[in-house]
């Protein structure tokens, strides 16, 4: 089983949880901590992917590391789970914030998207899009902004599975439609 799929099924249960003992952005600053840590250090990622570690010596080092972090009893548990169930490795804990922090942005009512662009555009003008774009749809709205040169004049924006698409060869195909009418 692929690793997202494992951790969607983990973080949505322990998301759950802290929901329901108010612990979400205790939890998500917990993940971001060890996804921090695992990030900045190659030693580890290669200490806990490595097969020739016993996983003594890997549950070991963890404690250590999560009680310098000063984690939340339930996030603990949860990558000690993780590493129990053999699945410990820096792609996990990356997965880990990543998926916990979408459930989090989820359910505070803020949405996310991408937006191609045919052309780079000024950070003041990504902010000012954003906003105009939050304002017209009315939620709050994170997006990354994405470049693409194939675009002729236009844009493209995907939210949440849906695309609205905006450029010349969309226009032209629906004149072609409304043509042959």
């Amino acid at each position: 089983m692929s690793s997202l799929i494992v951790v969607e099924r983990y973080i949505a249960t322990l998301f759950e949880v802290a929901k329901e003992k108010g612990l979400t952005e205790i939890i998500k600053d917990d993940l971001f901590k060890i996804d921090d840590t695992f990030k900045k250090s190659e030693d580890l990622k290669f200490f806990y992917e490595s097969r020739s570690i016993p996983a003594d010596e890997k549950k070991n080092l963890l404690l250590r590391i999560m009680a310098g972090l000063e984690l939340n009893e339930y996030t603990q548990n949860y990558f000690l789970l993780v590493l129990e169930n053999h699945r410990f490795k820096y792609e996990v804990t990356h997965l880990s914030f990543v998926t916990f922090n979408n459930f989090y942005k989820k359910s505070i009512g803020i949405k996310q998207g991408i937006l191609y662009l045919s052309k780079v555009i000024s950070l003041d003008e990504q902010n000012k899009l954003a906003q105009q774009l939050s304002e017209k749809l009315g939620y709050k709205l994170e997006l990354e902004f994405k470049y693409d040169p194939t675009f002729i004049d236009g844009s493209y924006l995907e939210i949440d599975g849906m695309v609205y698409e905006d450029n010349l060869k969309m226009r032209l195909a629906n004149l072609k439609n409304w043509m042959k009418v």
